[in-house]
């Protein structure tokens, strides 16, 4: 039973339920590597993309998009637009325990554009103008850093309660129930800080991310699947049939 038992779960598709990340990006070279700007609004904010590092208003930055999925093998390296919205509603002060600094509240929407050439990579047309990945995600978003610091992070995940959407027009994310995604914040300038009872204070930021999904497996992985325990099944019933004899 223990080596049937082995044999279905080498054929049962083990990461079917895993979190996987699907793309990334990072700053383009030939832009700027200070791309975002958080503007304090009393116990609120608003964290948007800057096309320049002293810019005050929003602007899409360049970076490049990293698809990281093994069916989409060749998109990256990729060109892009990309714009962030984001706000934390009045009444979202800092929470402070010790050196921690947690900014709570965040909410919007953000995308990746395609500004390359229209082209094949790998078997894969892409178009100018293409929607690499386009998010709206509410409630749960937090930037986390350490009072002074130049380095920290934003995340939110569907599993502690935030409301991610994705869409892309490369992938599918249909039956996907977990939803992630991540950034990290180097060169924070002012390192971070903050006034009791508000929010924290202004800063620019160079930021990169990953973003991660719980794929819906593929009709070929579930056969697999089905023929493992079917192999346990005949495995079993021929071994009650010795056993009876």
């Amino acid at each position: 039973m223990a080596g049937a038992a082995a044999a279905m779960m080498s054929l049962a598709p083990a990461h079917a339920a895993d979190l996987m990340k699907f793309a990334d990006f990072s700053q383009d070279p030939n832009g700027s590597s200070i791309n975002v700007r958080w503007v304090n609004a009393n116990t609120g904010g608003s964290l948007f993309t800057i096309a320049a590092p002293g810019s005050l208003v929003a602007g899409a930055a360049k970076v490049k998009f990293n698809f990281d999925l093994p069916s989409l093998s060749g998109l990256s390296n990729l060109s892009a637009d990309y714009s962030l919205n984001v706000t934390a509603a009045a009444g979202n002060p800092v929470a402070n325990v010790g050196a921690s600094l947690d900014q709570p509240g965040l909410k919007g929407t953000f995308s990746f554009i395609y500004t390359g050439p229209t082209t094949v990579l790998n078997g894969h047309a892409i178009s100018n103008g293409a929607n690499l990945l386009t998010a709206t995600f509410f409630d749960g978003g937090d930037i986390t850093g350490k009072k002074n610091g130049t380095a920290g992070s934003i995340f939110a995940s569907t599993e502690s309660g935030s409301s991610i959407t994705y869409s892309s027009d490369f992938i599918d994310f249909t039956g996907s129930t977990v939803r992630d995604l991540s950034y990290t914040l180097n060169a924070v300038k002012p390192g971070f800080g903050f006034t009791a009872g508000k929010a924290l204070n202004g800063f620019t930021a160079a930021e990169t991310g990953e973003f991660a999904y719980t794929a819906v497996p593929e009709p070929a992985t579930w056969a697999i699947s089905i023929l493992g325990f079917g192999l346990l099944g005949a495995t079993v019933r021929r071994r009650r049939q010795a056993a009876a004899i």
